[in-house]
């Protein structure tokens, strides 16, 4: 298989406002693909509809949207400050070779999305 692209597609009953969501509160940015397009580094957040999605997510850490980013405690900072639902707050977690710190929120839809910061400096803290 020769994959060209990723596209993540989330359905909402609310598009426009999930979209805006993403796009105003968390900060990505618009991708050209359509216009509830938002660019995920190489790959696409795709906003849409589907007939089977009503009301909010059921299994809101079924699909978590992990989003890479250089400073996970001054984003954590600035979400929570807008008001995002903050459900854990830049834990640092220990893997053998590499560190990470990372936060997670709930979107107006209530699935979860994270803030992951990759850092060797975060190696051995937990």
């Amino acid at each position: 298989m020769n994959i060209q692209s990723l596209i993540v597609n989330v359905t909402s009953e609310d598009p426009a406002r999930l979209g805006a969501f993403y796009r105003d509160v968390v900060g990505l940015p618009r991708h050209p693909l359509h216009e509830g397009a938002l660019a995920l580094g190489g790959a696409i957040l795709s906003i849409g509809t589907h007939s089977d999605t009503a009301g909010s997510a059921r299994e809101p850490s079924r699909v978590i949207i992990d989003l890479c980013v250089q400073d996970a405690a001054g984003e954590t900072a600035r979400l929570k400050a807008a008001g995002v639902p903050c459900l854990l707050e830049a834990f640092s977690y220990r893997c053998d070779h590499c560190g990470a710190a990372f936060s997670t929120f709930a979107d107006p839809d209530g699935s979860y999305f994270q803030l992951i910061e990759y850092n060797p400096a975060l190696a051995g803290v937990r």
